[in-house]
């Protein structure tokens, strides 16, 4: 038997955001992990961001489009909500906003990595269902 509302998603989240949270080190306490509020991928709304800026930044030829790119512009435009404990190689806390984003998620540096953790969060299931549907997958799991 396959219990089917285990795999609901909470559409809340594909707008608000699920918080992805970011490999911490040995001395972060759990209230400072780093984290950034991913919303979901592969929805209609998603589909339209996507088109749009793939018209924005080719017009309408589908020739050489760099897909880090777009995907970059996505998160920095739409795809993440916001962040909290980000810091810079100071140790300064980088506070959310769109400027900043654009900064960080266009900055080629991070494409290989920030951005594709990122996107993956964004496209795996698990990271938008209700709260007590992964609880209880994840008690099925241990059992």
């Amino acid at each position: 038997m396959f219990d089917l509302s285990l795999m609901e998603e909470n559409t809340e989240k594909h707008e608000s955001g699920s918080p992805c949270y970011m490999p911490i080190e040995d001395d972060v306490e759990a209230d400072d992990i780093g984290f950034f509020n991913v919303k979901r991928v592969n929805t209609p709304t998603y589909n339209k961001q996507i088109d749009e800026i793939k018209r924005e930044l080719y017009g309408f030829s589908s020739s050489d489009i760099d897909h880090g790119l777009i995907a970059a512009h996505w998160l920095a435009e739409y795809g993440v909500s916001g962040w909290g404990n980000i810091i810079d190689e100071n140790s300064d806390n980088i506070a959310y906003s769109k400027p900043v984003a654009r900064k960080i998620f266009l900055n080629p540096s991070f494409r290989m990595s920030l951005n594709s953790i990122l996107i993956s969060h964004g496209a795996n299931y698990n990271n938008y269902l209700y709260d007590e549907a992964r609880q209880d997958g994840e008690a099925v799991k241990k059992s």
